[in-house]
C-alpha cells in the first residue's frame, strides 16, 4: 500500500506542471521521495510477502538485483528515446509527464498485484473459519434430520 501512495503522489505531483504553487526545491524533494518510498517498500515488503506467498526457497537479494538492472535499463532506455526519438520536447514537461504515466502505471500494478496474491492465498487456504463453522452446522442439521416416509397400505 505504501508503494501504492508513494506512486500515487508522484503522478499528482507529475500532473501538476507548471503550478507554481509549490516551490522548485521542494517539489524535487518531494519527487524524490515518493520514487524512494515506492522504491524500497517494494523492495523490502513485497518481494519478501512474495517469496513467502509462492514459498520459494531462496531469499530476496536475488529480486533486488534484478530489478536494480531492470532500473537501469529503464532510465538508460528512456535517456536515448528522449534524445533520439524526442528531442523537440523540454526536459521538464517530459519528466513531468513521464512522472504522471509512470505513477499511474505502477499504482495499477501494485493493486493488481495485491489482488492477485490475496485471491492465491484464499485459494491455498480453503474457506473461510466462519463459512467452515456454518458448512459445519449446515451439516450435523443434515444428519440430525429425521425424514419420516410413509407407505399407503
Amino acid at each position: 500500500m505504501l508503494s501504492t501512495v508513494g506512486m500515487g503522489t508522484l503522478a499528482f505531483l507529475g500532473a501538476t506542471e507548471g503550478n507554481e504553487t509549490i516551490p522548485t526545491t521542494i517539489w524535487l524533494f518531494l519527487q524524490s521521495l515518493c520514487l524512494d518510498i515506492a522504491y524500497l517498500s517494494f523492495q523490502t515488503i513485497f518481494f519478501e510477502r512474495f517469496i513467502a506467498c509462492f514459498k520459494i526457497k531462496g531469499n530476496v537479494r536475488f529480486f533486488i538485483i534484478t530489478i536494480d538492472f531492470v532500473g537501469y535499463l529503464g532510465t538508460l532506455g528512456l535517456l536515448l528515446f528522449k534524445e533520439f526519438c524526442a528531442s523537440h520536447i523540454d526536459w521538464t514537461s517530459f519528466y513531468n509527464h513521464m512522472s504522471l504515466y509512470i505513477g499511474v502505471a505502477c499504482c495499477f500494478a501494485f493493486i493488481a498485484s495485491l489482488v492477485y496474491m490475496i485471491h492465491v492465498r484464499n485459494r491455498k487456504q480453503g474457506p473461510l473459519p466462519e463459512k467452515a463453522e456454518e458448512a459445519e452446522i449446515e451439516e450435523t442439521e443434515k444428519e440430525n434430520t429425521i425424514y419420516l416416509t410413509t407407505t399407503a397400505i
